[in-house]
């Protein structure tokens, strides 16, 4: 599939800007006696005329460069020829699923979610919001984040959550062009990958997540930083949104080691918490229930997990780990996503590190 090229209008005034100075110092060099004669200007020496066109296409490049940074700065992406990439998503077959695919499915608007944050946010809104990867099949994204598969992006309080699909499917090519147009430079800041605890990915379903993140941060030309979000369905399903999702976070180093000693300090966190909520409401055993499998059964499946995605040549620059009871309820209002401590974990830690490309 092949890539879309976005081109600028104010590259493309530059251009044509360089190309007529080139014309115009041709014909006062080469031909100085007529050119005189018809405009009055001239004739000059051939030093003057290649000192005057290099200062003037020096200028012209760093007005080009300083009106487009201002329309970054402004929130916008400059200004694009757009039927080129049109073309390009009408002939480009569609080699893996993902929404919007059909015409009765949503599909991902990034001049939708600009234009949103703008209102929201202002004009420089690129620099105040985190922007958040969701992937993971629609079933389980849907008990993470209710309506957020149907919304396709939900805001928060300085951050959106965007739905990426399948991560064990191909990238969508033409999806990744238009988060790199939603914001230029930093297309998201994380990568969020939801799972089940009780269907965590085998050993060929893993290769799979790392071949295609692969494959999707070079597309995206961005490797940004990853949190695992783990349902639970031991515990039930809960209405509330506000029901407490804990994990830990690995920080700049992280290491399969480094996370089997913070799930075990995470399990003695849990205990105790476990205990206090149990003698407010006995019904509610959740906290405990997480913390005794977290000595168990799931303390080994995690290691494998995590010694999968966190090891190799396609290693997922993984931060953390995110524990949740399944949500059934979504937002009152659509695109809108409610804030939890979990969700604010992730942002905060988004602040303590940053994307960089591919291959670094």
């Amino acid at each position: 599939m092949a890539k879309v090229k976005v081109k600028t209008l104010i590259g493309s005034v530059v251009t044509v800007a360089f190309f007529l100075t080139v014309i115009v110092a041709f014909l006062f060099y080469a031909f100085p006696e007529n050119v005189a004669s018809a405009t009055g200007f001239g004739p000059y020496d051939g030093q003057r005329i290649l000192t005057f066109c290099a200062i003037l296409v020096a200028t012209l490049f760093l007005l080009g460069w300083l009106t487009e940074k201002a329309f970054d700065l402004a929130g916008k992406s400059g200004l694009y020829f757009q039927w080129g990439q049109k073309k390009a998503e009408s002939i480009t077959p569609v080699t893996n699923t993902s929404p919007g695919e059909d015409d009765d499915e949503p599909v991902f608007s990034e001049d939708a979610v600009s234009e949103h944050l703008r209102f929201r946010y202002g004009r420089r809104w690129q620099r105040k919001v985190r922007l958040l990867l969701v992937m993971g099949d629609p079933d389980v994204v849907r008990k993470a984040a209710p309506g957020l598969c149907h919304d396709l992006w939900q805001e928060g309080d300085g951050y959106v959550l965007i739905y990426g699909g399948d991560a064990q499917s191909l990238p969508d090519e033409i999806f990744l062009s238009k988060l790199k147009r939603l914001r230029s430079g930093q297309p998201v800041d994380g990568i969020i990958q939801v799972m089940s605890i009780s269907a965590l990915p085998t050993d060929g379903e893993r290769d799979a997540l790392l071949r295609y993140r692969q494959k999707a941060d070079h597309q995206l030309g961005w490797q940004a930083p990853v949190w695992l979000w783990l349902t639970d369905n031991a515990t039930g399903a809960r209405q509330d949104a506000k029901a407490a999702a804990t994990g830990v976070i690995f920080g700049p180093e992280g290491t399969v080691k480094g996370a089997d000693e913070a799930f075990s300090t995470l399990a003695l966190h849990l205990q105790k918490a476990g205990m206090a909520q149990i003698l407010n409401e006995p019904a509610d055993f959740g906290l405990l229930q997480l913390s005794l499998r977290l000595r168990q059964e799931l303390k080994a499946s995690l290691a494998v997990l995590l010694s999968g995605l966190m090891q190799g040549t396609a290693a997922w620059r993984l931060r953390g780990v995110m524990f949740s009871p399944e949500l059934i309820v979504a937002g009152a209002v659509p695109n809108t996503c409610p804030d939890t401590p979990a969700w604010k974990a992730v942002i905060d830690d988004c602040d303590a590190v940053s994307g960089r490309n591919p291959g670094f």
